[in-house]
């Protein structure tokens, strides 16, 4: 009796926190048109621009800054937002004058003006919205943004959609099928998320000529996503932010390790901690139908030992372990099934960085625990040996999403020079930086 009520609290608590999880994050549905008076780039008094992007539907923006800042502000009335010592004031949409407070100094600042389209991409029966967004002189250059796993529309919502256009390169922000303004459900098939892309890929060459280069930048889960799209050579280079040169269960597998190694533990437990994750690849590779004997002989002889506690529930092995043992075999596969999205469990994508012949860039943290990047790191390098057109470029301190410690404060910032690197590779392929 008790197993049915530790279960039944078990679903209780499940279903509660996927909801608050849903009800915190969910920021699809096109921005309000009063949020786009103030998303933009903004040339700053002091010198450089800031990137003003809605968060959620346009109560909440997020700013970046030429130093790295970058956080998000509450709308307190009309044209006016603030946050983490930040104050974004712009009254008036008539005119492109705006104030920007920070560090205890108000700034000037006027919104850019940028040729804007909104486009419709047809693939596979359903309709993507799309919107480009051009720089000031005609460009020899456009990148597609391949967004990560989230499930939110990425229009309006990314700084790339301006950061990029800043310095001269045409950028299209695509939002993923199920999301946004986009039709479709969201997926986490890598083969029908690449189709998807090619399309827009085609789309795009049609809006803009054939002598514009056209490239992919992917970040996260779009890191496999990118190279994958870019196998036809449609592409000109492919960009590749917080990404693995290994598959889900190997970044599953490394996440694991990390929050085991940081909790102080040794190889004593790492070894029982491949042997569980050796188990869950399994399950998951299997369609969630087999190993789960394997998972509770495991559980049994390790599922109370200390170290267990050190394990997130970010990723699918932690959620497997939250299941109570005795109801895993038959309520594991429901659970998996419901939430992975067809995510491609089986992709290795080695052999299509193998493949590809277009210049690459790689973007990676050294002390990311969501993606760690050592063994991405290592493949990349021997690619590059083996005489592939890769550039690597490893932030030491920067986690995922590229954000990193601030010496002498007590927040975080975008790596400083990340987007402006990013923007200059684009347009000549080097890492020498303007």
């Amino acid at each position: 009796m008790l197993r049915w009520i530790a279960l039944a609290v078990f679903l209780l608590i499940a279903a509660a926190s996927a909801w608050v999880a849903w009800a915190l994050s969910a920021r699809s549905g096109p921005v309000t048109q009063e949020a786009l008076c103030y998303v933009g780039a903004y040339a700053l008094e002091s010198g450089g621009d800031a990137v003003i992007v809605a968060y959620d539907d346009g109560d909440t923006m997020e700013y970046f800054f030429p130093d790295g800042a970058r956080g998000v502000m509450t709308k307190r009335g009309a044209g006016l937002f603030e946050g983490e010592g930040v104050r974004f004031v712009r009254p008036d949409c008539t005119t492109p004058r705006a104030t920007i407070a920070k560090d205890g100094k108000t700034i000037g600042a006027a919104k850019h003006r940028f040729e804007e389209r909104t486009l419709r991409v047809s693939s596979g029966g359903i309709e993507l919205a799309a919107k480009l967004v051009l720089p000031p002189s005609p460009p020899r250059q456009a990148v597609i943004w391949v967004a990560g796993s989230n499930d939110d529309g990425d229009i309006d919502r990314i700084h790339w959609q301006y950061t990029l256009p800043l310095q001269g390169v045409a950028s299209l922000i695509l939002d993923k099928r199920g999301t946004g303004a986009s039709q479709g459900s969201a997926t986490a098939n890598f083969h029908v998320r690449a189709a998807d892309v090619r399309t827009a890929v085609t789309e795009l060459r049609r809006t803009l000529g054939p002598d514009v280069e056209i490239g992919l930048h992917g970040a996260s889960q779009g890191g496999w996503v990118a190279p994958l799209a870019a196998l036809d050579g449609s592409v000109a280079f492919v960009v590749v932010s917080y990404g693995l040169a290994e598959g889900v269960t190997a970044e599953d597998r490394d996440e694991m390790a990390a929050h085991v190694k940081r909790a102080g533990y040794g190889e004593t437990e790492l070894a029982k901690l491949r042997r569980l994750t050796d188990i869950t690849a399994k399950i998951v590779r299997s369609n969630w139908s087999d190993g789960w004997d394997e998972l509770a002989v495991w559980r049994a002889a390790h599922g109370g030992e200390a170290w267990v506690e050190s394990l997130p529930s970010t990723s699918y092995t932690g959620v497997l372990l939250q299941i109570p043992s005795f109801a895993a075999g038959w309520i594991g596969p429901i659970i998996g099934r419901a939430l992975d999205k067809d995510v491609s469990f089986a992709y290795d994508p080695r052999p299509t960085l193998e493949r590809l012949k277009m210049p690459q860039l790689w973007l990676l943290g050294g002390a990311d625990t969501s993606a760690p990047a050592t063994a991405t790191i290592a493949i990349l390098r021997e690619l590059r040996a083996a005489g592939k057109p890769i550039e690597l470029v490893v932030y030491p301190n920067a986690g995922h999403g590229l954000m990193e410690p601030w010496p002498g404060r007590n927040t975080e910032r975008l790596v400083p020079g990340y987007r402006e690197t990013v923007a200059a590779w684009v347009e000549t392929r080097t890492l020498e930086t303007r």
